[in-house]
């Protein structure tokens, strides 16, 4: 059976990972909104936003190390999203000890 390579679109209908970003984005969003409205008695809301961020960092991460190209070892794009990952991770376990609960 031959391959047909004219098609320009999947017919499988919309990747999961755009489906995850639309469901994280609105999460940080509202999460955002409601710390910054008021700030004092939300602040422990900003660890668990930071956390969220960084799920999203991980799954992208997770995704493009499912499809990178076959004879190309372009890992940027890779070690970015970790990186921006572990960062925010990292801010969050910072806030998280430094806050006075």
């Amino acid at each position: 059976m031959a391959l047909d390579y004219t098609k320009k679109t999947s017919r499988r209908g919309i990747p999961f990972i755009d489906i995850y970003h639309v469901i994280m984005s609105v999460a940080v969003v509202v999460l955002f909104v409601i710390t910054v409205i008021d700030f004092d008695r939300n602040r422990k809301l900003l660890p668990i936003l930071m956390c969220i961020i960084a799920l999203v960092d991980i799954g992208e991460t997770i995704y493009k190390i499912q499809h990178l190209p076959h004879g190309r070892k372009n890992l940027g794009g890779v070690f970015l999203s970790a990186g921006l990952a572990i960062l925010f991770l990292l801010i969050a376990a910072f806030m998280w000890l430094t806050f006075n609960w």
